[in-house]
């Protein structure tokens, strides 16, 4: 991993941790990334990447044509069912609360697009699946559990 970078002088020159390598670049990239806010609920860790995913871009071509879930309600989960609208079958965002925290023109959005519709007041309990792949997801929603 990258531990140190020299911006005073070019080639830049990227220290290693723990290395006496040296490498040297004109450019330089800082790509610091996202961390995904995961549920922990069951299921969750034994079916990521056989139907469980973080972004929606990086791996919504895989659910083309087929009924997806995306939970929250800020800018995020909104700009990626938008995304996801565009080539899956079905949206349905489960949001924990009655509203969405996400900007006005997202949540409008969202809330017009046909192909959307909205769990409000709802969590996801579990992933189910078989021979490592999604099947179903159980929604609790206002104390009703379904699939």
């Amino acid at each position: 991993a990258v531990v140190g970078v020299d911006f005073q002088r070019r080639p830049f020159q990227l220290q290693l941790n723990d290395t006496k390598v040296e490498l040297k670049a004109d450019s330089v990239i800082l790509a610091s990334g996202a961390e995904s806010r995961w549920l922990h609920v069951p299921n969750e860790q034994a079916l990521r990447g056989q139907g469980v995913s973080a972004c929606a871009t990086c791996d919504g071509f895989a659910f083309r044509g087929q009924d997806v879930v995306v939970v929250g309600g800020g800018d995020h989960a909104m700009e990626d069912a938008l995304h996801l609208a565009r080539t899956c079958r079905s949206v349905t965002v489960v949001h924990r609360r009655d509203r969405f925290r996400a900007s006005k023109i997202l949540a409008d959005r969202v809330l017009s697009h046909e192909g959307i519709k909205v769990h409000w007041n709802a969590t996801v309990q579990s992933f189910h699946g078989s021979s490592g792949k999604l099947s179903h997801v159980m929604v609790n929603s206002e104390g009703q559990i379904g699939r």
